[in-house]
């Protein structure tokens, strides 16, 4: 019996090691990735995209082709945020698994109402008054011509 302790114990033992848990040693880091569109298909850049993992939050923007990625993702339960203004906000569950990549490309919906950034102040002029740098009104100071009667008709 002695003899076919080792015969069972050599298959178990090399499961153990290719997964890592006969030395505690956790499993390799994974990637996330995708691509960004629109509802007509067309890609959006400068999309805004949050991975949460239990190993805490990363967060990438799309390139000019609608593309991105999060490398040394840790496989679990994770949660992807996709934010765009005048967009409405995605918000979607995955699994990181196994595989070396987890493809994770989403399709963004215009928002029904639209976002404004308004940058700087807006300049109001203000109403000019007939004055002097002194503050009086020109029409005192003898400005007016003789026989120049300024006030209104009643």
């Amino acid at each position: 019996m002695t003899t076919d302790m080792p015969r069972l114990a050599a298959p178990l033992v090399a499961v153990l090691a290719v997964t890592g848990l006969a030395w505690g040693v956790p499993a390799a880091a994974q990637t996330v990735a995708g691509r960004v569109t629109d509802q007509t298909g067309g890609v959006l850049p400068g999309v805004s995209v949050g991975l949460v993992t239990a190993a805490g939050e990363q967060t990438a923007v799309t390139d000019a082709s609608g593309d991105f990625r999060f490398d040394h993702v840790e496989p679990g339960a994770a949660e992807l945020t996709y934010r765009l203004i005048n967009f409405t906000v995605l918000r979607r569950s995955l699994v990181v698994g196994d595989r070396e990549l987890t493809p994770a490309s989403a399709v963004l919906t215009l928002a029904l109402s639209a976002d404004v950034v308004v940058k700087g102040g807006a300049h109001v002029p203000q109403r000019r008054r007939n004055r002097t740098a002194g503050g009086e009104s020109r029409r005192h100071r003898g400005l007016e011509q003789p026989g120049c009667d300024h006030r209104r008709p009643a």
